[in-house]
């Protein structure tokens, strides 16, 4: 399986290598539906499984190094821009239908002045999924506008897993990083809307972006032990 070669972290890139690995983990069940490898150096991130590749927007950099990895980053030039790599509404599984889980490995900037947008799988007003990072550095999981912030810090010039999954099954929206569990207000109501990462819609963090995934359906219903499985499989220290 690919593994980055300073770092030590996985980063499985094809279909292929996912199914290897999570079988081996006892976690077959959880396959990702689209792979963005994010090394491109210029132009759409491709989707490496699926057919939802995520045009490039103004205000971006690629091919940027990052201290300790191989892996370069896709990075949001400006804080609080309108920039990043998504999809309109209408692209992609709809979180109105469907359980959706989205993957990134990010370099967070130093606290913003004001909360800004990290991911998001929808945009659309008071009907919203979106991770956020606020004044105080924390990571905050967003539900049909209700926010809720975890209490670990990010702004520490690491790469850090973000795992967002939004479980319609189990009625449940938590943030898996390798800081934290944190856990959000669901709302069942949520409504199709703009996919990204960053915000190409407005308000982005000048955040660093170096691998990612998704997930919807079924397979997008991980739990707190199979993330936690997935998350250290993959290399990153897990505390919970």
């Amino acid at each position: 399986m690919t593994k980055d070669a300073t770092s030590g972290i996985y980063c499985p890139a094809s279909s292929t290598e996912w199914a290897a690995f999570l079988a081996a983990k006892g976690i077959a069940a959880y396959a990702p539906s689209d792979l963005y490898l994010m090394q491109e150096g210029s132009g759409s991130m491709l989707d490496s499984i699926g057919s939802v590749p995520l045009p490039n927007s103004a205000g971006v950099t690629r091919q940027v190094p990052v201290t300790g990895w191989t892996r370069k980053a896709s990075i949001i030039n400006a804080d609080n821009s309108t920039a990043g790599w998504g999809v309109s509404a209408g692209t992609g599984p709809s979180p109105a239908a469907t359980s959706i889980a989205v993957l990134g490995y990010i370099l967070f900037p130093a606290a913003p002045a004001a909360t800004r947008n990290v991911l998001f799988y929808s945009n659309a007003a008071s009907h919203d999924i979106r991770v956020r990072y606020n004044a105080s550095a924390q990571a905050i999981v967003t539900c049909s506008a209700v926010d809720v912030a975890g209490t670990s810090t990010y702004a520490d010039s690491t790469v850090h897993p973000v795992l967002l999954v939004y479980n319609r099954t189990a009625g449940t929206i938590k943030i898996y990083t390798d800081k934290e569990i944190v856990t959000g207000t669901y709302a069942a109501g949520v409504t199709d809307g703009t996919k990204c990462y960053g915000a190409t819609v407005g308000g982005a963090a000048a955040a660093s972006y170096l691998y990612g995934a998704w997930w919807n359906g079924a397979a997008a219903e991980i739990g707190d032990s199979a993330g936690r499985t997935m998350l250290s499989g993959l290399g990153f220290s897990i505390p919970w």
